[in-house]
């Protein structure tokens, strides 16, 4: 294929009917606004509450878990970012000066029941460059993370809203701790429970929706009429 041809799309993603899910109103108000961000956000999505559907198989919530983390990590992308930190992940960073240290305690003569003493030897310098480097990695690109994360959250946010700072701060860093309990979850890091697992799910739903689909004034007016008809129904 030549660079003139299009990138093919990928396969629709198939309907919740099509794979036998029985959706919320909300469940199917984010499916409707992930397809129109990107067919392969509405596969993750719906594969995850495939998973969760499987209640013989043990590993359901690890596995929705780690679809739901590449879910997350792939909106950047969705939305026309080319995301720095989804390359290089925190944890991912800290293999090395974590195998280093582990070397240094175990190997080096510096070290004598946990009191550090004497000259620097081989493996307490490899450790020492290794978390130097590590360091200096997390200075220059966590904030650049942090810009990254606001960047995307205002861009999916299709109301248009201006928000504060500290308000846009709040947001990002309810993603990151959403994100982090599924990554938590998909790495065995964390045992998880039915209810906790559920609550960030829906937390996730309402939080991608509340920007994807906000409400508009039709919607409350749909609820007050809903709320006077009602009203007008006890009245009688």
């Amino acid at each position: 294929m030549d660079g003139s041809e299009a990138e093919s799309p990928g396969p629709e993603a198939p309907t919740a009917a099509e794979l036998g899910l029985r959706l919320t109103g909300q469940q199917r108000a984010l499916v409707e606004a992930l397809e129109s961000l990107e067919t392969r956000l509405k596969r993750m999505y719906l594969g995850s509450l495939i998973a969760l559907r499987q209640a013989e198989n043990t590993e359901r919530f690890v596995q929705a878990a780690h679809t739901l983390r590449e879910m997350i990590n792939l909106v950047p992308e969705s939305l026309g970012f080319v995301s720095s930190g989804k390359q290089d992940r925190l944890g991912d960073k800290l293999q090395k000066p974590e195998l280093k240290w582990k070397g240094a305690v175990d190997r080096s003569k510096c070290n004598s029941d946990g009191q550090w003493t004497g000259e620097i030897d081989q493996p307490l310098r490899q450790a020492l460059i290794a978390l130097d480097e590590f360091f200096s990695w997390k200075a220059e690109n966590r904030p650049k993370r942090r810009d990254e994360l606001a960047a995307t959250l205002r861009r999916m946010d299709a109301s248009g809203r201006d928000v504060p700072g500290p308000l846009a701060a709040i947001a990002a860093s309810e993603w990151d701790i959403t994100r982090d309990y599924f990554i938590s979850v998909c790495h065995y890091r964390k045992d998880p429970e039915e209810a906790e697992f559920y609550a960030y799910l829906d937390s996730l739903e309402r939080f991608m929706l509340d920007r994807l689909r906000p409400r508009t004034f039709a919607d409350f007016d749909v609820v007050d009429q809903i709320i006077e008809e009602a009203n007008r129904g006890d009245r009688s």
